[in-house]
């Protein structure tokens, strides 16, 4: 998107990439960046409640899934078989990752005994447990990894096409909205909304090519 919003207007994008808390730490803290675009919407009411943000654009939704590397030889179709000592579950930072949060929130006592698995790796964002289901282990090599909880949209990308994805009845109803809001402080209000509203009326093609479900074709709505 951002090369093709680039070439169109001749106007730069540059993005910093981070969990969504840090970023919103980062914006809370500094002040500095001119839109903020985490994983799901509930960094957004947070940024809100601190009065960080003016409009706020509506872009896309994913659901939860768990993703195993294709051609694994063990069994894994079930929530019970994520318990197995012999599997060893990724997931991504729950103080930290959009999609740990969420999963915890609807999953209560499962997700307690998720956590008190010993071969239970626990990562930074969600793209760490993709990656480390890809190659099979964790950064340091000492901790394998079976399967992994992420967004199903990842498993769209060429860079998790040996990854396959197990649908669970538990992690069914687990949906991140995907909004971006303009910051109030941002000194460039003008450029941030043009490039808001071009990710929302414009990007429902690529939006839908890399696994969402666009929400697109609204002008935004105004907070506080």
């Amino acid at each position: 998107i951002i090369p093709l919003y680039e070439q169109q207007t001749g106007q730069r994008i540059e993005v910093r990439y981070g969990e969504s808390q840090k970023v919103l730490t980062d914006l809370r803290l500094t002040g500095q960046g001119d839109l903020f675009l985490p994983a799901d919407d509930s960094y957004i009411v947070d940024a809100q409640k601190d009065d960080l943000l003016g409009e706020v654009f509506p872009l896309a939704s994913m659901n939860a899934t768990l993703a195993v590397k294709a051609g694994s030889t063990k069994p894994i179709a079930t929530w019970n078989d994520l318990l197995r000592e012999d599997v060893a579950v990724a997931i991504a930072n729950p103080e930290a990752a959009a999609i740990s949060r969420l999963t915890a929130a609807h999953l209560g006592e499962r997700w307690k005994q998720l956590r008190e698995k010993k071969n239970r790796v626990e990562m930074g964002p969600v793209t760490f447990v993709a990656n480390a289901v890809k190659v099979g282990h964790a950064d340091d090599a000492s901790r394998p990894v079976d399967a992994g909880i992420v967004w199903d949209n990842m498993l769209s990308s060429p860079n998790y096409r040996d990854l396959k994805m197990v649908r669970l009845k538990e992690l069914d109803g687990i949906a991140a909205t995907v909004k971006i809001g303009i910051a109030r402080k941002s000194s460039k209000q003008e450029q941030s909304l043009a490039f808001a509203r071009f990710l929302t009326v414009h990007c429902g093609d690529i939006f839908q090519a890399h696994g969402f479900t666009h929400l697109g074709l609204s002008f935004g709505v105004r907070s506080g």
